[in-house]
């Protein structure tokens, strides 16, 4: 893939991402501040994920059938920037979740449309390394809004927060712009003019990676609430995400290549044990330095299960279909995160927190055991740079 064509791919996710790292571990204290418990607060962050979900199916459809990328890309990024200024007038919590819900469904289709792009561009040899680069941006997004997001919050309060959001994403579609769209013949592919097939075990890869996701973000929403109980601010929370960013940086370049070269399962399994680690430190969490070291945890394995999993998806599906294949993949995150926010947030009231976070460490495990059926197609031994 030329750099051409990769850095405004990078640059556009990276705001996406710095906008939705920076907000996420902040929303359910806005919730709370607007009247809402950590029921509602789950349930009306589940709400978003839902409509960020039904984005990510959408654009895979509308990728494969229109095959106007680059139009949606810059389309979809416009509409955000009224819905992200809006949000910072809400009065109350329904007109927060209706609007982070119009956001974060714009933001799965954007977020789509980039890993569409990026696995047709990329050579079958260079998936994971691409996927991996691309996936730097999380790190790099919760770095930058980590350190950002919450001191506005604690100095100005949460209205400027969403401004400064707002005036950030005008970025998102200026970069769009700059993306060269490629058409696929679908007439190449006797695959492609029916519906797409989960070959090599796709389907239990699909599932795992609910159920790995829905592990993610009972801890990511669980390490917001448990720090809002021990009394940390807005700061501190944020720089859970800076740590997490930080640890992404780190490892996922190394993950990247290792999936080119060794079994991508084989590296999946052990991003799921370092999730299922994650929550299992954030059970005994007490100190900031305890959430920073699982936030670590988790964030590498959130992001590593996504590199490597969005190159096995890329390997197994056929290229005129790799749209829905993709945005299939992707929307198991989103299923995931609607499932794990709406239940975490009872499963707290009822059981609370620390039991409901040793149940969410057994979840990976699960997951674990439905990659045995996953066949490999297995990728070129040729190194091409990026």
């Amino acid at each position: 893939m030329s750099r051409s064509q990769f850095i405004p791919l990078f640059l556009s996710r990276l705001i996406l991402l710095t906008v939705a790292a920076g907000l996420f571990p902040l929303l359910p204290l806005y919730a709370i501040r607007l009247g809402a418990g950590p029921a509602v607060a789950g349930s009306y962050l589940s709400f978003s994920f839902l409509a960020l979900a039904i984005g990510t199916l959408l654009a895979g459809w509308l990728a494969d059938r229109l095959q106007r990328r680059k139009a949606l890309l810059v389309a979809t990024g416009v509409l955000v920037i009224p819905a992200l200024l809006a949000m910072s007038r809400v009065t109350n919590i329904w007109q927060l979740a209706v609007l982070t819900a119009a956001v974060w469904f714009l933001s799965g289709i954007g977020h789509t449309l980039i890993s569409i792009l990026t696995g047709l561009l990329a050579e079958e040899a260079e998936r994971g390394k691409a996927f991996g680069i691309l996936e730097l941006t999380t790190g790099l997004g919760s770095i930058i809004g980590g350190l950002t997001f919450g001191p506005i919050v604690d100095t100005w309060g949460f209205p400027s927060l969403f401004i400064f959001t707002g005036l950030l994403w005008i970025l998102f579609p200026l970069f769009g712009l700059r993306i060269e769209d490629r058409v696929v013949d679908r007439a190449e592919d006797e695959e492609a003019s029916g519906p797409l097939r989960l070959r090599g075990g796709l389907l239990f890869l699909l599932v795992a990676s609910v159920l790995a996701q829905v592990a993610g973000f009972v801890g990511s929403l669980g390490t917001s609430l448990a720090m809002d109980q021990l009394g940390h601010l807005a700061t501190a929370i944020s720089s859970t995400g800076v740590v997490g960013g930080a640890a992404i940086l780190l490892f996922l370049p190394m993950i990247g290549r290792l999936s080119d070269q060794a079994k991508r399962k084989n590296i999946l399994v052990l991003g799921y044990l370092v999730g299922a680690a994650g929550l299992v430190v954030l059970v005994a969490s007490v100190r900031l330095w305890h959430f920073w070291i699982a936030a670590a945890l988790l964030y590498v394995s959130y992001s590593g299960s996504r590199v490597v999993g969005s190159a096995m998806v890329t390997d197994l599906v056929a290229k005129a279909s790799l749209g829905r294949g993709i945005s299939l993949f992707n929307l198991t995150y989103w299923v995931g995160a609607v499932v794990g926010l709406s239940v975490t947030g009872y499963a707290i009231q009822i059981l609370g927190m620390s039991r409901t976070l040793i149940l969410g460490a057994l979840i990976p495990l699960v997951a674990i055991v439905l990659l045995i059926p996953v066949r490999e197609a297995r990728q070129k031994q040729v190194g091409v740079g990026t």
